[in-house]
């Protein structure tokens, strides 16, 4: 409404230009989210890992995964029937789980509404279908994520606990962590960028 005032335009002219903008982005091909999947799309994600890592020590990794709540009002019962199933224990309030892939740049490869909050991300994973997504890479190709992922032949978490004590696991972990970054940077950026994410969404669960 501000730029309505100071540029001199109507209401009805600003909101037309906002959503011609958004649909211009939504259908922009270069900017699509999308997993690389063909043999030319894995190399160029292998080799952007590969730069940001210390002496390009991570050669395998294609994206980098991670859960996020999404905080929403309390959602009615006639939204969500189980309205329980989606208050967070560990953020004390209720949310959605988000699945997320993003790139070397900071860029999401995916992104999925996966279960209700109390969900823990190894669940949600499955729930979503983006575990067969990464099972289906090629052999030796992976996705970095934390611990509270299962290890796969394609998820590779790092490593907590006592197991981060030994040498070659912390090792791994601190090259492992230059990339896993990335999707942390993402959901900052994203927090940051849109405001409206900064307190619980008030529009309907669906």
């Amino acid at each position: 409404l501000d730029i309505c005032d100071i540029a001199g335009v109507s209401q009805a002219s600003f909101y037309r230009v906002i959503w011609r903008t958004i649909t211009a982005l939504v259908i922009c091909p270069e900017l699509a989210i999308k997993f690389p999947k063909t043999a030319r799309e894995i190399e160029k994600a292998i080799a952007g890992f590969a730069s940001i890592s210390t002496e390009s020590a991570i050669k395998n990794c294609v994206g980098v995964i991670d859960g996020y709540l999404l905080r929403t009002r309390v959602p009615s019962k006639k939204e969500a029937g189980n309205v329980r199933a989606f208050f967070s224990g560990h953020y004390q309030c209720y949310g959605v789980n988000v699945q997320a892939i993003a790139d070397h740049r900071s860029r999401f490869i995916y992104f999925a509404m996966a279960s209700p909050g109390v969900t823990d991300d190894r669940d949600a994973v499955r729930h979503c279908g983006v575990g067969s997504l990464i099972e289906d890479l090629p052999f030796g190709i992976c996705v970095i994520s934390d611990s509270a992922c299962e290890a796969t032949e394609h998820m590779v978490p790092v490593y907590q606990g006592l197991e981060k004590l030994q040498p070659h696991k912390d090792n791994f972990n601190f090259y492992a962590s230059q990339c896993r970054i990335r999707i942390e940077m993402a959901f900052g950026m994203m927090q940051m960028k849109w405001g409206i994410l900064q307190r619980p969404l008030v529009c309907s669960l669906r």
